[in-house]
């Protein structure tokens, strides 16, 4: 869980900085210079890759904490939802990784 907890954070950190534009509607809708949290995870992963094999679970692990703690669950719906934010996306991850760290402890 080491490496989805690394890529969860590296992920965080490219939406922080404005490295990675964070955008919705993934596919023909969103601006092409955007991308959704999926698509973040993948474009990290591809850049670290060490972390190639954590892109699934990294996925997965986000979508069950916005499950356990917020209105959708699956990433995607959650990443699209009208009102959402860059910095819930950005808390997302990180307290995604801190779980799985804590979990890992």
């Amino acid at each position: 869980m080491n490496q989805v907890a690394e890529l969860l954070e590296k992920a965080a950190d490219a939406l922080e900085s404005g490295r990675i534009q964070w955008g919705q509607y993934t596919g023909y809708r969103k601006p092409l210079d955007t991308m959704c949290a999926e698509e973040t995870l993948a474009m990290v992963a591809m850049e670290e890759a060490h972390l190639g094999l954590a892109i699934s679970p990294a996925c997965w692990a986000v979508s069950l904490h916005v499950t356990k703690r917020r209105d959708q669950g699956h990433l995607t719906a959650w990443n699209d939802a009208p009102a959402r934010t860059l910095d819930e996306v950005v808390q997302a991850f990180k307290e995604t990784a801190k779980d799985l760290r804590n979990e890992a402890s």
